[in-house]
């Protein structure tokens, strides 16, 4: 409801926070901006819209003098290219854009437009590690296909006062301290996407720490009786292993040579380094199910990926 009362309150100042609300069609999704559209900010003043290219396209006139937009099913990353995800970021926090109407020349004018997106699947935006302007929500699906609920809830703002009532409820919200990007909670949702856009052997990684996997570097007795003693794991290894587990378990048939792999897991571990193991000289890393479980939490700089475990 901060959000909410951001968007009434400061008009002027984009929020820098994008809501993804995700969940089955039928379910509501589209409801509470449906009712701050046309009892609240007003419809002058908002934009609903399945093309992201009215936002990041060359005639983009229509985001112009804007509060809020909803964009429904319009950022689908499967469909939109990466420059298109990546002016979506800038739609999101940029104080200023640029304006263009056929036949006369681009201006810039402030830009205080939000961004609200709709989707009923898990693709809506590209994932990344951070996702910091972005706030996962899933819409239950208790309502869903029960028109006769929804079509009371808008009724009601259609013949009574509640779009008044709300509009001061919410211009009467205390925001001191609060700001939607840096408040917005970690949600599942939001936590399962910035998961999944990890480098897979760093998801082998958090696999073999959390011992959720068959094809770990860890014995069950590192995990349960020595989780702090180092021991030499080799590259070649550890590459079979990975590989096992991206077949078996991950479902996935991306190939990795030993060079993309050695590359990919050095961002994380660093330098591997070389050690004669039963008469042969072999490149790896000296590893422990801590040490590595700190170094994954310092390399992704998330600290909720071992929750469960504690």
């Amino acid at each position: 409801m901060k959000l909410f009362a951001w968007y009434v309150q400061r008009p002027y100042e984009k929020s820098g926070a994008c809501v993804v609300l995700e969940g089955e069609e039928g379910c509501g999704k589209n409801i509470a901006f449906e009712i701050l559209k046309n009892h609240v900010i007003g419809t002058r003043y908002c934009l609903e819209t399945p093309k992201m290219k009215i936002l990041t396209g060359r005639f983009n006139s229509a985001r112009e003098h804007k509060i809020l937009t909803v964009l429904n099913e319009a950022a689908n990353v499967k469909q939109s290219s990466h420059e298109d995800q990546d002016e979506l970021k800038d739609c999101i926090t940029e104080s200023t854009c640029m304006i263009e109407k056929k036949g006369i020349d681009p201006y810039r004018v402030r830009d205080c437009n939000n961004l609200f997106i709709a989707s009923n699947n898990s693709y809506s935006v590209k994932a990344s590690k951070q996702m910091r302007r972005f706030l996962y929500l899933l819409c239950k699906s208790d309502r869903l296909g029960d028109k006769a609920y929804f079509k009371a809830m808008i009724d009601e703002f259609d013949n009574t006062d509640s779009g008044i009532h709300l509009y001061h409820y919410l211009m009467n919200m205390d925001l001191n301290g609060f700001h939607p990007q840096n408040d917005a909670p970690m949600t599942k949702e939001k936590s399962d996407m910035q998961k999944s856009a990890i480098e897979k052997p760093v998801q082998w990684f958090i696999e073999c720490v959390t011992n959720g996997t068959s094809n770990s570097i860890f014995q069950e007795s590192q995990h349960k009786e020595t989780p702090d003693t180092l021991e030499f794991v080799s590259i070649d290894d550890m590459l079979s292993k990975f590989t096992k587990w991206m077949i078996e378990e991950a479902k996935d048939a991306s190939l990795y040579t030993r060079d993309r792999f050695a590359k990919t897991i050095s961002k994380a571990l660093g330098p591997n380094y070389k050690k004669q193991v039963h008469k042969v000289r072999q490149r790896g890393y000296d590893l422990s199910v801590n040490g590595l479980k700190q170094t994954i939490i310092t390399y992704t700089r998330r600290t909720d990926l071992f929750d469960d475990d504690e």
